[in-house]
């Protein structure tokens, strides 16, 4: 049978078409002689992803983006339209979050699966999740670092602000003044150093050192005196300690009281010794009395026959009588 040249050519361009769609829908990462099972998850922002990004599970690629459109005029959220491979059952209460795939920014879609035991129907909705971006990650970790900047800067704009106060010229003087007083108490020291060094080196410190030795020795000769000394010293405490201070000084004590009793006695004026002191009349009487005998003595002395009588031979009573008289 012969085929015309119009039918060839038809048959050619058919297939060209065919192959160039399949070539088309092939790059695209579907594959139109295997079945694929089409699947919905809404997202409020999908974060850059586009049609034919891989659709992944723990790393391995089991299907791809389809198609991505808004719910509805306000755009509220967004559908995104994934295609499984068949073969690949799906769990309920799985997860397609989002998440960068690479530094560039690429994004790509991992499925969580879930823990039950029951598959997702084709054209089913999956739970969705998006992973902050690196840009999103960088900014919420940069973000406590530059608060703490800020607070770091303003406390140290407080802290220079403070030293600018503190710092003014009277305390640059004294500061100047301190360390001036510091440097001369160095040259002090060095100066103190020195002299003592001389002491070391000159014969001075080695008489020093003789008169202790010899002051030494002279302690060491006399040990036997001095422990004698302590012995007696020793001794003399003991004796302190068994006399009875406590009775001699209550008796010392009865005395004075005794003495401060008669004291009293004579300020008031009572007995002899408070008479004479207190009562100025007997002191005059007493002072007459002082001086009649003196008078008396006075004219004893002047006019002895006057009161003394001898007589060698005798005489008789009555004469010694009337001469009395």
């Amino acid at each position: 049978m012969n085929i015309n040249r119009p039918v060839k050519i038809g048959i050619f361009v058919s297939l060209v078409l065919g192959c160039g769609i399949w070539g088309l829908f092939y790059l695209r990462g579907l594959d139109l002689f295997n079945k694929e099972s089409k699947y919905y998850v809404v997202y409020d922002d999908i974060g850059g992803l586009v049609v034919s990004n891989p659709v992944q599970i723990k790393g391995l690629k089991v299907g791809q983006v389809t198609k991505i459109s808004f719910t509805d005029d306000q755009y509220n959220g967004l559908i995104v339209e994934i295609v499984i491979k068949h073969g690949y059952k799906i769990p309920k209460g799985s997860i397609a979050k989002i998440y960068s795939s690479d530094l560039m920014g690429s994004k790509s879609i991992e499925l969580i699966p879930g823990k039950s035991n029951e598959s997702l129907n084709e054209n089913d909705t999956l739970k969705s999740d998006i992973e902050k971006s690196l840009q999103d990650q960088v900014r919420l970790e940069v973000l406590p670092i530059k608060k703490k900047a800020e607070s770091l800067i303003s406390s140290m704009d407080s802290i220079f602000s403070g030293l600018e106060y503190v710092f003014n010229k009277k305390t640059k003087d004294n500061l100047m003044t301190s360390i001036t007083n510091i440097k001369l108490t160095f040259e002090n020291l060095e100066h103190t150093s020195k002299k003592l060094d001389t002491i070391i080196t000159t014969s001075n410190l080695s008489s020093i050192l003789q008169n202790i030795n010899a002051i030494s020795s002279t302690i060491r000769s006399q040990n036997k005196n001095i422990t004698a000394i302590l012995s007696n010293l020793g001794m003399f405490s003991d004796t302190l300690v068994k006399m009875n201070v406590s009775k001699t000084f209550t008796m010392a004590n009865h005395t004075l009281l005794v003495f401060d009793s008669i004291a009293t006695k004579i300020s008031l004026g009572e007995g002899t010794i408070g008479q004479l002191v207190k009562n100025d009349s007997l002191f005059k009487e007493m002072k007459n009395a002082s001086k009649s005998l003196d008078l008396l003595l006075n004219d004893v002395k002047t006019n002895p026959k006057r009161y003394v009588h001898f007589s060698v031979f005798g005489s008789n009573s009555s004469t010694k009588t009337k001469q009395t008289k």
